[in-house]
């Protein structure tokens, strides 16, 4: 039987865990038996963890023990804008969290009103990240293989400037409702493309994929 040596790794790090956590709680114990007073079972656990670890690698640890995962990634300096959704950041083509914007081709409104949105929404965040040191904090990693992140400039929240400005929407399959309320403030005020109406995102990107398979 081949087991993945990641996983081998991974289970030696939670016996050694167990081990030394079961170990100090039967110290722990003889000291609260002798006092008279409980320990915390976290007390025992963070104590586990620093002896394991040391405090330095304590959030390593705890994150990969309980999650399977290294901590959030941090990329901080200055954006290069693709879309109204994506930027470049630290050589890393990054996918802003919780929103989805226009396509850069994608137009909106129709006939002679028609107006190029997917362009619109690339300005817009632009002028957002402009001569701006951009911080964002990795969540996971897209099926195109771009990092997604929630992303700030001077202390604002890219996704939700970009949802309030009317230039994005709120990506509730991915965001769990995060900038819902924002959507709704835009949809409301008509701001940026809510003025002239536009098909959803996702919507257009299915309608593109069924034109080009017929």
């Amino acid at each position: 039987m081949n087991i993945d040596r990641r996983i081998l790794t991974q289970l030696h790090r939670v016996l050694q865990f167990v081990n030394l956590f079961t170990l100090i709680n039967f110290e722990l114990d003889d000291m609260a038996f002798s006092n008279g007073r409980a320990i915390p079972p976290l007390v025992v656990l963070l104590i586990s963890a620093i002896g394991l670890a040391g405090a330095s690698e304590l959030p390593r640890l705890l994150s990969e023990v309980f999650f399977g995962t290294a901590p959030s990634e941090t990329l901080r300096g200055q954006a290069t804008v693709s879309d109204g959704d994506s930027l470049r950041l630290g050589g890393q083509r990054v996918r802003i969290f919780g929103i989805d914007a226009p396509e850069l081709d994608q137009t909106c409104g129709h006939g002679p009103q028609a107006t190029a949105c997917g362009y619109a929404a690339r300005d817009r965040l632009a002028r957002l990240v402009a001569g701006r040191t951009v911080t964002c904090v990795v969540q996971d990693r897209d099926r195109y293989g771009r990092l997604v992140a929630w992303c700030e400039a001077a202390g604002h929240d890219l996704g939700a400037a970009m949802i309030e400005a009317g230039f994005a929407i709120d990506y509730a399959r991915y965001s769990n409702g995060r900038y819902a309320s924002s959507e709704t403030r835009a949809r409301g005020d008509r701001a940026g493309l809510w003025r002239d109406g536009f098909t959803a995102p996702a919507e257009w990107r299915a309608q593109r994929r069924a034109d080009e398979t017929r």
